[in-house]
């Protein structure tokens, strides 16, 4: 010990007042600070007052014996690492088995000499201190240790072992108590490789503790040169819940691209579908016999198309414009919506911090997600009822700033871990046919991710779910730009391009009933010629924005390279998503409507001014 540390604290319990005498001059002679008790009640005294950093215990006191105080300081939490030598006589081998089994450190025979034991004392602290460091260190690596002897089939345990397992005993077979039936033969194969000195590759297993908390731990082991097995324990319990949702991330992008690539092909299955049964509805007069069946299709037609629009949402985060929302105001016309359908015995709850509570995104993307998450948690209720509480907040942002989360909780039936996995792939549903697309919590995933935000989820089955939405906060003063009314344009000059006939020629009866002249061309290269040749003939270029040989935006880029003032719109059925390049005035989502398809285009070339 040098100057510069603290005096390690040795208290000495022994009845004879002359060794007590010699401890105490030798000791501090050694530089410890050194207490003395009388006895064992004494000395029992004094560890509760004030730890010591060593006990040297005799074993045969008066009023209370050395075992008794050793037996008391194990069982206290902050006993349990305090370094214990006992004295004994020089043949007294029960004693000393007794105190080992109680959990002394070392002993020393009577009469002692002090000073050799001085030396020993600096080494047990020195031990001490190195074990404390370990266990420090095994905790915050969340790893523990164990040793195992075969003959006997005691395993000491570590300190941080001992937490994750949750167990007394120190067995093997305590261990294997904690760990599930299906991962125990993998649990012994290890050991037994170890045992046997061959490579045993690591094993990641379960361990459930008595509470029924369940962690999950990658399980090494080596055999030891003179015999036995020493193994590590780490709880990677956290590293495989972060793993579990980046597999779980990868498998919706997947499935995503999956849909959005479905989605764009179905779409431009349905523009004619819906376009020309809209332009025949319109022709026919109220008491044509074919106008029922007509609007059947019609109204077919446009389900499924909304049902396109959720997959989009999903697969590509499809959303309207994004600008600052209202949470307060979302949130109660979600509260208006479902009031009216509550059934009896559920409670609804609104929690919003703030007055001027706002997020950035779209408005009625935001609408959809909330209602959609409280219709669920209204369903899972069922009979019994129960509360759904809402609340939204701003909260730290893991990256730093701020982020505002929407919490919608309820007290319904909860989800097992499998179904809970699989909440948000697309149509997956727990609800019996007829009543479930599978699409709701997908779209809801799409729409968030959309918005630059994330959804997460925590549910235990019978005790409810709370799902919460994390969206960027409205930077402070931000309001929603008023719109601005179009004004109506005269005949317009449009060149339609997309490489599927049908639709050109849906484009084309659509904006020629409503006044305006349309060229249609099938090649974009041949568009982009004619563009060449005459960069003034037209007042504004409508392309699709997956085509072979020339994607609409590199058509669009390259014809306002050769006329900057053109007026352009992208349509896009998803595949390749909703952003708006530079050289697009607009960008519409497939399938549109006939009046949508007239709005849009005059309201691209009202908004510059170019009516002719």
């Amino acid at each position: 010990m040098t100057g510069s540390e603290p005096k390690a604290r040795v208290l000495v319990a022994d009845d004879d007042p002359v060794d007590r005498l010699l401890a105490e001059e030798v000791l501090a002679g050694e530089g410890f600070g050194v207490e003395a008790a009388a006895d064992g009640a004494e000395a029992w005294e004094r560890c509760v007052r004030r730890v010591p950093d060593l006990v040297v215990l005799d074993l045969l006191m008066p009023r209370m014996d050395g075992f008794e105080v050793l037996r008391r300081l194990r069982e206290e939490p902050w006993g349990r690492d305090v370094p214990v030598l006992v004295l004994t006589s020089l043949d007294d081998l029960d004693s000393i088995a007794r105190a080992y089994g109680l959990g002394a450190t070392d002993f020393a025979t009577k009469p002692a000499n002090w000073i050799v034991l001085a030396q020993r004392l600096r080494y047990m602290l020195r031990a001490s201190r190195i074990a404390r460091d370990l266990a420090d260190a095994q905790r915050v690596a969340r790893l523990g240790s164990w040793v195992l002897a075969p003959d006997t089939g005691r395993m000491a345990w570590s300190e941080e072992l001992r937490r994750m397992v949750g167990r007394s005993g120190e067995t093997a077979r305590s261990f294997l108590e904690a760990v599930p039936d299906e991962d125990r033969p993998r649990v012994l194969a290890l050991w037994d490789t170890a045992g046997s000195g061959g490579e045993a590759d690591p094993v990641d297993h379960a361990l459930v503790r008595p509470d029924g908390t369940r962690l999950w731990v990658r399980h090494r082991a080596v055999g030891r040169p003179g015999g036995g097995v020493r193994g590590t324990v780490q709880d990677i319990t956290r590293e495989a819940e972060l793993e579990r949702r980046l597999r779980q991330a990868e498998k919706l992008e997947a499935l995503g691209t999956l849909a959005g690539g479905i989605a764009h092909d179905f779409n431009n299955l349905l523009v004619p579908i819906i376009g020309f049964t809209d332009l025949a509805l319109a022709q026919l007069p109220p008491e044509s016999p074919a106008r029922e069946g007509l609007e059947l299709v019609a109204s077919t037609a446009r389900r499924a198309r909304d049902l396109v629009r959720r997959i989009l949402a999903f697969s590509r985060g499809a959303e309207g414009p994004r600008g600052p929302v209202s949470l307060r105001q979302v949130v109660s016309e979600v509260g208006a919506v479902l009031a009216g359908s509550l059934p009896p015995g559920v409670r609804w709850v609104e929690e919003v911090e703030g007055e001027d509570l706002r997020v950035e995104g779209d408005p009625a993307g935001l609408h959809q997600v909330l209602l959609n998450l409280c219709q669920n948690a209204v369903h899972a209720l069922g009979e019994k009822g129960g509360e759904v509480r809402i609340r939204a907040g701003r909260r730290p942002a893991p990256g730093g700033g701020e982020e505002v989360c929407i919490e919608v909780a309820d007290t319904g039936c909860g989800m097992p871990p499998e179904v809970r996995e699989r909440a948000f792939e697309p149509f997956f549903t727990t609800k019996p046919v007829g009543q479930g697309t599978g699409l709701g919590l997908s779209v809801v995933h799409g729409v968030v991710k959309g918005m630059g935000g994330r959804v997460e989820v925590e549910s235990t089955p019978g005790e409810g779910s709370t799902f919460r939405v994390f969206l960027p906060p409205c930077p402070d003063g931000a309001a929603p730009e008023p719109a601005r009314p179009g004004r109506r344009v005269g005949a317009l000059s449009i060149l339609l391009v997309d490489d599927e006939v049908a639709l050109l020629r849906y484009g084309s009866a659509v904006l020629e009933r409503a006044g305006h002249r349309v060229d249609a061309c099938a090649d974009p290269r041949e568009a982009l010629e004619r563009i060449r040749r005459e960069p003034h003939r037209y007042d504004l270029v409508m392309a699709d924005r997956a085509m072979p040989g020339m994607s609409g935006d590199a058509l669009l880029a390259a014809a306002r390279r050769l006329r900057p003032d053109l007026r352009t719109i992208l349509c896009t059925g998803g595949a390749a998503g909703t952003e708006r390049p530079e050289t697009a005035d607009r960008v519409v989502l497939k399938p549109l409507a006939p009046d949508e398809i007239v709005a849009v285009v005059e309201e691209v070339v009202a908004a510059q001014g170019r009516g002719s």
